[in-house]
C-alpha cells in the first residue's frame, strides 16, 4: 500500500514537474515581469521543487523496500506535496507566463491527497497489525509475557 502510494505522489510531482519546465509558456509574458516577479517566481516556485524533487524521491525509493517504518514519511511528504500544490496554484503572477502551472498544480492537489490518504491507510494498518500481532503473542503466554522461553 506504502509503495502504491509513493508511486501516486511520484507521479503528482512529474506531472506538476511538467507543467512548471516543460509546459506551455508565453515569452511577453516572461517579459513583463520585473526583475521582482521573475526572482519571487523562482523563490517561490522553482526552487522548492527542485528541492522537493530530492526529497520526494528519496521518499519513493524509501517508500519501495518492505519496511513498514517508511510508511510515515510517505504520508508526511505527500502532505507537504499537497500544500505545496496548493501554494503554487495561488500564485497567480505565474499564470500568464505559465499557462499550464495551475493544471499541473491541480493534478498534484488530486495525486498528493490520494497518496495521503494511501498512505494513512498503510500506516493505520501497520499500527493495527501490530496491536493484533502482540495481542495474539501475549494470549500464547502465561501472566501475558512473550519473552519468558523456560518454566515461570
Amino acid at each position: 500500500m506504502k509503495a502504491l502510494a509513493g508511486l501516486v505522489l511520484a507521479a503528482g510531482w512529474v506531472v506538476l514537474g511538467r507543467s512548471i519546465f516543460f509546459g506551455t509558456y508565453d515569452v511577453g509574458a516572461i517579459d513583463d515581469l520585473e526583475a521582482g516577479g521573475r526572482f519571487a517566481a523562482n523563490f517561490a516556485v522553482f526552487w522548492p521543487f527542485m528541492l522537493g524533487t530530492v526529497i520526494v524521491g528519496g521518499v519513493v525509493v524509501a517508500a519501495l523496500f518492505p519496511r513498514p517504518a517508511t510508511a510515515v514519511p510517505v504520508l508526511v511528504t505527500a502532505v507537504m506535496c499537497t500544500l505545496f500544490a496548493i501554494w503554487v496554484r495561488i500564485q497567480d503572477f505565474m499564470f500568464t507566463a505559465f499557462p499550464s502551472v495551475p493544471l499541473g498544480a491541480s493534478l498534484l492537489v488530486i495525486f498528493g491527497t490520494a497518496a495521503a490518504a494511501l498512505a494513512a491507510v498503510a500506516v493505520l494498518a501497520g499500527v493495527l497489525g501490530r496491536r493484533d500481532a502482540s495481542a495474539r503473542v501475549d494470549a500464547g503466554h502465561p501472566g501475558g509475557r512473550s519473552d519468558s522461553y523456560g518454566p515461570e
